[in-house]
């Protein structure tokens, strides 16, 4: 169901008018031992209250109806600011709120709002299920507050508009755009030279619909479920921000559960901002077509993208000369876990060197693994991945840290073309395999799935003949690589011909007294920069040709400049 001003007043006459024989009849039914209300700002239809609603029915379950969990959608007992002062007196006794909103209180609550700060979901939940989670709680907790392990997703923030869309910063100048009450909200946008007016959301419709703002910027879930198109006509991906909400609790409220009413209840908050994690993460794979169904003209701002590599790679023809890598087809276990099953074969006999899970794809869990995949087996000549992280980035190159760490150890590194599965196409036949012997249906517990990932990759290996080696099994056709790993890594070699440069924290090389940014990535490594002309320097990596530098301008560019172009007598398209 879906709220809307016109059902919310109707309820709310209709409440007036049955008030006097409705609130007996509810009372008489009251039977649970404790009943809390539960309020928020979202509407009805969005996944948080559809996860809210399959979460109190859970803990009344569990609590064999002790525990009766009221929910509030859409603004129904107040404004965020109203219910966050109700929260603290006991007017309510659960509330989920924006942390940036919740900063008015706890100042520290709105450092995951910080702009362009999180690039993806894997760095937020990374970040919020974390140190930085756990920091921000502690925080809370002084407040006087109880706070859920479990953050709440919201999203990436979107701009609409009812005048332009919003393509690049100078779009915003003198841009009247509806904020949360919130500073740092108001601080980004005035960075930008926009006109930001801080309203509640519950009034956000009206402000639009009136024109007394032009704009406002929010999760695309909420601009559909908010019907915000509506009053809307353009919609700009610029994902300036992530934001999410806190489950929060009244401390009095709270401390009278007895012990175990508290523990199911926590327990099933948690879970359910698990789920709702996922479910809004899939209603936003599919929201931008629906939005554009109903009017609203989507943009979205040019990204970088990872450069891509071009057939021909490497021929796999001996053991080890390629390993083929991937995480593939993440999914939940029974109790709710996620289960990212990263694996690596080599390309000749088909050898499956691991197949594990990670509790997180980046950088930091995904490097043991290969460290052990090293130790036991040496090093590869090559290593093909797909183009995503941590395997790539949008960085100069398509490097990562992770694949920065592979050239170093003189790993060559070879990336699939985007949506081209067949560049990998041994690998993926393997991980079809895989999901079919492993993952349908999948394990109770993380622990019995990689039990079963132990189990097939030793029946993969050893068991099953394959036509192509000549009905061998992979382990008859294996060895392990001559090369050793290291237990230090190398240095970065460069030639005569190159001056070799420290790039900076922030990402920026040195060069003839002026800074030229490259990229976070390549924070304290010596890069090598290697004189064209005058003007002109190449920028590596190790073997790897990043760019060019404009020695003049002090600017970097992926791209070849055109005047080396003609003067190479190429044709400039």
């Amino acid at each position: 169901m879906s709220f809307s001003r016109r059902t919310l007043l109707k309820a709310s006459a209709a409440s007036a008018v049955m008030g006097g024989i409705g609130a007996p009849l509810v009372a008489r039914a009251q039977t649970a031992e404790f009943t809390y209300k539960y309020a928020n700002n979202l509407p009805d239809g969005h996944p948080m209250n559809a996860r809210a609603k399959e979460m109190a029915a859970a803990i009344k379950a569990e609590t064999n109806g002790r525990f009766d969990l009221q929910i509030f959608p859409n603004n129904q007992l107040g404004s965020d600011t109203d219910m966050l002062s109700q929260i603290r007196s006991g007017g309510i006794e659960f509330f989920t709120l924006s942390g940036l909103i919740l900063a008015t209180l706890v100042p520290a609550a709105s450092i995951s709002g910080i702009g362009f700060a999180f690039p993806d979901y894997d760095t937020v939940w990374k970040a919020m299920d974390g140190g930085l989670g756990a920091h921000i709680r502690g925080e809370i907790t002084k407040a006087n507050l109880v706070v859920m392990d479990k953050i709440w997703d919201n999203g990436f923030r979107q701009t609409t508009s009812s005048s332009k869309p919003i393509n690049g910063p100078d779009d915003f100048k003198g841009f009247k755009i509806r904020v949360p009450v919130s500073p740092l909200w108001t601080s980004m946008f005035k960075a930008f030279d926009a006109a930001p007016a801080s309203i509640n959301f519950s009034e956000v419709y009206s402000a639009l619909q009136t024109k007394i703002v032009e704009g406002q910027e929010n999760p695309l879930a909420i601009i559909s479920t908010a019907k915000l198109y509506e009053v809307q006509k353009f919609c700009s991906l610029t994902n300036h921000m992530w934001d999410g909400f806190w489950f929060l609790a009244n401390r009095r409220a709270w401390d009278k559960l007895p012990e175990d009413a508290r523990t199911i209840v926590a327990r099933n908050i948690n879970a359910a901002a698990v789920k709702e994690r996922e479910d809004t993460a899939k209603l936003n794979a599919t929201l931008q077509d629906e939005l554009k169904a109903k009017g609203l003209v989507v943009s979205r701002r040019n990204r970088p993208r990872v450069p891509v590599q071009r057939p021909p790679y490497i021929d796999a023809d001996t053991p080890n000369k390629v390993w083929n890598i991937d995480y593939k087809g993440w999914f939940r276990c029974g109790d709710h876990t996620r289960v990212d099953p990263l694996t690596m074969s080599d390309g000749c006999s088909r050898f499956l060197l691991r197949c594990q899970h990670v509790e997180r794809t980046g950088y930091e869990l995904t490097k043991p693994v290969f460290d052990a995949a090293f130790t036991e087996f040496g090093l590869p000549g090559a290593i093909h991945s797909d183009n995503g992280p941590p395997f790539a980035s949008v960085a100069p190159g398509g490097l990562s840290k992770l694949s920065m760490w592979f050239v170093k150890l003189g790993i060559v590194v070879e990336r699939s073309r985007p949506g081209c599965p067949q560049d990998n196409g041994r690998h993926e036949r393997m991980h079809r395999t895989l999901k079919e012997a492993t993952a349908k249906p999948p394990h109770a517990t993380v622990r019995l799935q990689q039990k079963a990932f132990h189990n097939f990759q030793r029946e993969y290996n050893e068991q099953r003949p394959h036509e192509a080696l000549g009905n061998l099994t992979p382990r008859a056709c294996y060895q392990a690589s001559p090369r050793c790993y290291p237990r230090r890594v190398p240095e970065l070699e460069y030639g005569d011909d190159m001056e070799i440069r420290i790039v900076s924290q922030q990402g920026s090389l040195k060069w003839k007294g002026e800074r030229t940014f490259i990229s976070e990535v390549f924070a304290h490594e010596p890069l090598g920069v290697k004189a064209i002309d005058e003007r002109w320097m190449e920028l590596y990596f190790g073997p790897i040709r990043l760019g060019w530098l404009d020695g003049y301008r002090h600017v970097f560019s992926r791209r070849k400049p055109k005047s080396l172009i003609a003067e190479e007598g190429q044709v400039i398209l």
